[in-house]
């Protein structure tokens, strides 16, 4: 199947310049915009789909529950859908269709074998081989069957990747976040003292797991671990975890852990652990002007076995926390969310923390790990649009 129109035009004309950079912003968050808008632009992978969607976000069941040809293409953490025979009609009549966005940047991948849908009295049965699962907003269930064992492979990996680079971009601009906040408080970069006391870090917070859809106000314990072990490696302490209950007193590896309130009875039992982390950043926010107000930051890593975590027990997935909510304005700035990073970045000993954040652009356990500098830092970008 063709690709549709409107996704063959933007390809052929999209425009490098379509988002403007403040120039009034921090010069370090102005190369983000424009890394995240080169990033919206870049196409991962696109072809032939046949969607089914099992359950909607709020967990119902659709109307039309038909497997329906789909054409679909991945730019960004975008991806959009067609559907075949509204691209055939629309051809017809000179006009172009429309696609249906999913963003992909919170999204459980699952591979299944293949899917076999039961007769009626009006179908036989019929198998869809390669099929993709994916969950990406709430309770959200869709199917993509492919057309062949390497489309597949290719699909996955796409989506696999657009998210992890959109988190590596994340990382680059909480990096920016801490450089400017330091400036602007010191007039040169000055490592934070870390906000833990006796390891520990604790305060009100909302949060919204993998999985869910509505926002849960808990009480945010981060522990860490006081010792000469850590060094600068941010993989100490990922080994593997202890059990989600009185162990978590314990203070020999580090956790982020939730609960129902700060009373004593509630603190006895975390509603939700995580005992791995793999990143922990702040949000970004594509208006400049609500970057000093952000408030929002994701940690990834694996998820406890309490029972509020659901269908997502013991996996890789996210939690997206909101601090800095009340009244006070100076509690709404950035400066809570990135005081609660940098005391989840010394627990669990990221990014060079807790003896000092790293920069270097080649070191691994950088914000800035393989970060676009030099006098060719451009060449890329260039590239990927000839």
């Amino acid at each position: 199947m063709q690709a549709p129109l409107s996704w063959r035009n933007e390809i052929k004309y999209h425009d490098l310049a379509s988002k403007a950079i403040d120039l009034n912003i921090h010069p370090g968050i102005g190369s983000v915009s424009q890394l995240d808008s080169d990033f919206r632009k870049k196409l991962y992978f696109s072809g032939s789909l046949i969607q089914h969607v099992v359950r909607k976000s709020d967990g119902s069941s659709p109307e039309d529950a038909r497997w329906t040809d789909m054409w679909g293409q991945l730019c960004g953490v975008t991806l959009s859908l067609w559907d075949s025979e509204e691209i055939e009609a629309a051809s017809g009549r000179g006009e172009e269709v429309h696609p249906t966005d999913i963003n992909i940047i919170n999204a459980v991948v699952e591979v299944y074998g293949s899917v076999t849908t039961p007769a009626t009295a009006t179908t036989p049965a019929r198998n869809f081989p390669q099929v993709i699962a994916l969950n990406t907003a709430g309770s959200n269930f869709l199917l993509f069957s492919c057309p062949s064992s390497a489309e597949l492979v290719s699909w996955v990996s796409a989506i696999r990747l657009a998210a992890w680079e959109k988190s590596r971009l994340e990382e680059i601009y909480t990096g920016h976040l801490l450089r400017s906040a330091s400036f602007i408080s010191h007039r040169m970069w000055k490592d934070p003292l870390s906000p833990l006391e006796r390891g520990r870090m604790e305060g009100w917070v909302h949060i919204r797991l993998a999985g869910h859809v509505e926002w849960k106000r808990v009480w945010l314990v981060v522990q860490g671990v006081i010792c000469n072990a850590c060094g600068h490696s941010p993989a100490v302490g990922r080994s593997k975890p202890p059990t989600p209950t009185a162990s978590l007193s314990l203070t020999t590896m580090p956790f982020v852990a939730f609960y129902a309130s700060s009373e004593p009875k509630d603190t006895k039992r975390a509603m939700l652990t995580f005992t791995e982390l793999t990143q922990a950043f702040a949000v970004y926010r594509e208006n400049p002007e609500m970057i000093p107000r952000s408030s929002l930051i994701k940690l990834e890593g694996t998820i406890g076995e309490e029972d509020f975590a659901g269908g997502m027990k013991g996996r890789d997935g996210w939690v997206l926390i909101m601090v800095g909510l009340g009244s006070n304005p100076e509690e709404q700035k950035t400066g809570p969310a990135l005081k609660w990073l940098t005391g989840i970045h010394d627990a669990f000993c990221m990014y060079g923390r807790p003896n000092r954040y790293e920069w270097n652009p080649r070191n691994p356990e950088s914000f800035f790990f393989a970060y676009p500098f030099g006098q060719h830092r451009d060449v890329s970008c260039s590239i990927a649009y000839l």
